[in-house]
């Protein structure tokens, strides 16, 4: 009887064990189940995330810049680099392609990004009209932006900057600042476009100093470092202490400093290449409009439009002073633009004569937006042929 107790309590107690261990197992296998439900939580959660950052990116258009010089110029394509790379960073997984080619080969470049898969290009050049024109018919699903265009097609919009406002104001400084009554004015090609800012330099200057004549030199190109050079030298030596060019780089700036005498930059804030000579710059950003443009691409809601940056619009502006600026000068020129901006100045009032003397804007008379935009004729005061 002893012993078949002795059997139970020992079948109990296996049977205790049995059961201490299989709870023990349940508990592992809850935990188990537990961790694993939660592992699959965690890498859904993640696959979702990916699925939509990849949804996201893929809805945004791959978009090309075509350069007509190299980025590293420090002016024109510098800014347009710039605002590339501001999109890269205002839309994570926006693909940009970039690549320079002058307007004698815009046909070849325009095919390359359209074959690497640009649905948006910004050709950041006036050069490359025509062939604009003829690759935005060529290729009608590819929407294009043309930098220094007028004109538009069903997939070709157009933008600019209203530079006529910056060049006035700048050329009020320079106007201030001369000791020889002689300024210096590179111009790249003689377009309209360029026509508008010469003259607007020149009348910004003549209304603080009436005896202000400006000469200009024509080098046909938006980008040559040597021939920029040359010019500045030729037209120091004609007497010129002020230069300004419509140029993508600041190697007239450079030349400047070098001669002692001052000059002005254009499109960003060109001190650093002439801590002396440097008296202001012309500053244009691009990046709210063609952000605003890429948007527009992934909403659908993307339209051809011709748009102009503007001081009003705070997409334009002067740089900071330079050393030479006395401060009652730069006082006046800031007053100036105020009263501009609020509709109290009119930069363009006749009476206003050609080079000829002959009085082509009447005493009274304001110039209209378009006779300033399509201005094809020099103001007096202004030296230097244009042809045809």
């Amino acid at each position: 009887m002893k012993r078949a107790r002795s059997h139970y309590r020992y079948l109990a107690s296996i049977a205790l064990t049995l059961m201490l261990v299989a709870a023990a197992c349940g508990d592992d296998d809850a935990q188990t189940t537990t961790t694993a439900a939660a592992t699959a939580t965690t890498q859904a959660v993640a696959t979702t995330q990916a699925a939509t950052t990849t949804e996201a990116a893929s809805a945004l258009p791959v978009v090309g810049f075509m350069f007509p010089a190299p980025p590293e110029d420090a002016g024109w394509n510098h800014e347009h680099d710039r605002a590339r790379q501001s999109l890269e960073q205002t839309y994570p997984g926006l693909e940009t392609i970039s690549l320079v080619s002058p307007e004698s080969d815009a046909a070849s470049g325009l095919d390359q990004l359209v074959a690497q898969g640009a649905e948006l290009i910004i050709a950041a050049s006036a050069g490359y009209g025509d062939t604009l024109f003829q690759k935005s018919e060529e290729y009608p699903d590819v929407k294009f932006e043309w930098a220094g265009g007028w004109s538009q097609t069903d997939n070709l919009a157009a933008y600019y900057h209203r530079s006529f406002e910056t060049e006035y104001f700048l050329g009020m400084l320079a106007g201030s600042l001369t000791e020889t009554d002689v300024l210096g004015y590179i111009v790249p090609f003689p377009l309209e476009i360029v026509i508008r800012d010469v003259n607007a330099w020149a009348l910004g200057a003549q209304s603080v100093n009436p005896d202000v004549t400006v000469k200009t030199i024509i080098i046909n190109s938006w980008f040559d470092p040597p021939a920029e050079t040359q010019a500045a030298a030729t037209l120091i030596a004609e007497g010129a202490d002020v230069l300004f060019g419509y140029v993508d780089s600041p190697a007239y700036i450079e030349e400047a400093e070098s001669q002692g005498v001052h000059a002005i930059g254009i499109t960003s804030d060109w001190s650093e290449f002439g801590p002396n000579a440097h008296l202001s710059s012309a500053i244009i950003n691009f990046g709210p409009y063609l952000t605003r443009r890429v948007q527009e691409v992934v909403d659908g809601t993307w339209a051809p439009e011709f748009y102009e940056a503007s001081l009003a619009e705070g997409t334009m502006a002067l740089a900071p002073y330079g050393p030479a600026v006395p401060a009652d000068v730069a006082e006046m020129v800031d007053q100036a633009v105020a009263n501009f901006l609020a509709g109290d100045l009119d930069l363009f009032i006749g009476p206003i004569a050609d080079q000829s003397g002959e009085v082509r804007v009447s005493d009274g008379q304001v110039m209209t937006y378009e006779e300033v935009a399509f201005w094809s004729w020099y103001v007096e005061g202004v030296e230097g042929e244009l042809p045809g």
